[in-house]
């Protein structure tokens, strides 16, 4: 039974010219598991908010969109509100509430479900999703990840029958992204409930998906199974598209492309098999990969000492005694389950929150100490939640003011070459409110590069970006690093973090684990490595890669040269 319909479907924002979803045409049944792609800004979010009317942008639309061979438009509230839960790409769009149990009830209390059967339901939940810990905090306290898996809880309390995700691992750790991802199978498997996910990180829910659907410029390129997707997709597309496509179907049809396309491996269980069967490549020395990452220097630039904090009196301490020193040129990326304190420590770096003990130092000297002027022009600092960071009504008017704050004006060089460098043109006249998730990281972090800071502190800076768009991002980043910028960024992309960074460090239980050079880290990794890390590892004769450019440059690839 189909259960979302869209026929030639059109969708236009308010004052646009081209539409955002053009002639749509694709039938969802009851019970798959559907995954969506398609580049930054193609119309992916757009077209999911267009199923939950109550979240649906404004705009012209034309053409048919039914749920269960009803119109959309025309379904009882109540039953929309119940049957069809939406999670955001943003867990601060969804949070309405201070603390997290009435954050969890809200929904219910809203439906009115006796008191019986709400206890009921949190009580079965809280310890599915282990949220005993958290549940008598305020939401403002608790982790971005915490705030998704928060987030995905309460809409699975009102038991919809079609769940909507948009980017739901893009905050999470790769071991709760992982147990996302089997939950999500297990309530599609099990209860029949239809998921439907937009996702850049396609790795872990390919192998899951029934449905696999990529979209460009709001029309539909394909919309099949993920094996006929992606062999459509290899044989027609160009480079940027390609690039999409999860990491083990890419290595394999760079290394076999003749090898009969059926048998494309989704999963790394699969792809073991297959490259089994293969002679190894060469062994080459990838020394040269990790020599063309600056080295630091020896002088610290930032740095903790014995440090300590806690939000409240009385709740438990986030850091207890924590040293760390970061040297000048430094790209160092900051990995760890969710709650561990990746943001706080950030915050507490950037000098917006306080130790309880100890001291932040900005060369030597107590961050406390500088002049705001001083502080603005040496650190530079990029939340996970940008959007709270716009004040104007176009991405012009922001990006103008960005670049009239800081003295200059966007004919200025270095200003047009961050707007060209970004592809923010097309989006001048935009609202920033209404830019997908991608979009927005890119005006952000153009406006946080227009001041022109010593240091990047850089919270998530990948979430919502697709793969090239993440590809371009690391080399501005190697730019910027190059030129001399110090670089702290807090990732759960484990892939851009080994593609990238100098330094690698995880955090755990209060303090550093383990800090070291990014392939050492990501080698000695069994959880927090990459897909090809855990695809090469013990291979037989194959050497242990952790990147692309690691296959490429091992393999002979013409694409590394």
């Amino acid at each position: 039974m189909e259960i979302i319909t869209f026929n030639q479907y059109n969708f236009t924002f308010p004052n646009e010219m081209k539409p955002t979803l053009n002639n749509v045409s694709l039938k969802i049944h009851q019970g798959d598991f559907v995954v969506i792609c398609g580049p930054s800004g193609s119309g992916k979010s757009t077209l999911l908010k267009q199923i939950k009317t109550q979240v649906a942008p404004y705009g012209h639309r034309s053409g048919e969109l039914l749920y269960k061979g009803a119109p959309i438009a025309d379904i009882d509230l109540e039953m929309s509100v119940s049957d069809i839960g939406f999670v955001f790409q943003d867990p601060e769009n969804q949070i309405v509430m201070e603390d997290v149990l009435h954050e969890l009830v809200f929904g219910l209390e809203n439906l009115g479900l006796a008191t019986y059967e709400m206890k009921r339901r949190v009580a079965e939940l809280i310890q599915f999703f282990g949220l005993q810990d958290i549940l008598e905090m305020k939401t403002s306290n608790i982790s971005g990840g915490q705030k998704q898996i928060l987030n995905i809880a309460s809409v699975l309390l009102m038991q919809p029958q079609i769940l909507l995700l948009d980017e739901p691992t893009s905050q999470l750790d790769p071991v709760t992204s992982k147990e996302l991802i089997q939950l999500l199978r297990r309530l599609n498997e099990e209860f029949g409930m239809t998921i439907v996910v937009v996702e850049h990180r396609l790795d872990e829910f390919i192998p899951v998906a029934d449905q696999f659907i990529m979209i460009d410029k709001g029309t539909v390129l394909w919309d099949d199974t993920p094996r006929e997707v992606i062999k459509k997709c290899w044989e027609q597309s160009e480079t940027y598209l390609t690039s999409l496509l999860p990491t083990i179907p890419q290595v394999y049809l760079n290394y076999v492309p003749t090898v009969d396309q059926k048998e494309i491996p989704l999963s790394v269980k699969e792809a073991r098999e297959a490259f089994l069967s293969f002679s190894a490549p060469s062994r080459k020395n990838l020394q040269d990969i990790d020599d063309k990452k600056k080295p630091p220097s020896h002088l610290p630039i930032l740095s903790c000492k014995n440090v300590s904090f806690r939000y409240e009196k009385g709740d438990d301490e986030i850091f207890n005694d924590l040293s760390i020193s970061i040297n000048q040129n430094d790209f160092l990326c900051i990995v760890g389950q969710n709650g561990t304190g990746k943001s706080t420590l950030i915050k507490l770096l950037v000098g917006i929150l306080k130790p309880t003990s100890g001291k932040v130092y900005y060369k030597n000297n107590p961050i406390g100490s500088l002049k705001k002027s001083e502080a603005q022009k040496s650190i530079g600092y990029l939340s996970q939640s940008p959007k709270a960071y716009f004040l104007h009504d176009s991405v012009k008017e922001e990006l103008q003011y960005t670049a009239n704050s800081v003295g200059k004006s966007m004919k200025t060089p270095e200003i047009k070459e961050l707007v060209t460098l970004f592809g923010l043109e097309n989006l001048f006249d935009r609202h920033p409110h209404d830019l997908s998730g991608g979009e927005i990281q890119k005006v952000a972090l153009a406006c946080l590069l227009f001041t022109d800071p010593s240091v990047l502190l850089i919270d998530e800076p990948t979430k919502g970006l697709d793969p090239h768009a993440k590809t371009e991002l690391g080399k501005w980043l190697s730019v910027l690093h190059h030129k001399g910028k110090t670089i702290i960024m807090v990732t759960h992309d484990l892939e851009f973090a080994a593609a990238n960074a100098h330094t690698c460090a995880l955090l755990f239980e209060k303090t550093f684990a383990a800090v070291e050079r990014t392939r050492q880290f990501f080698k000695g990794n069994f959880y927090y490595t990459t897909v090809l890390g855990r695809l090469t590892r013990n291979l037989k004769e194959w050497p242990e890669v952790i990147t692309l450019e690691e296959v490429y440059r091992t393999w002979d690839h013409p694409y590394y040269y």
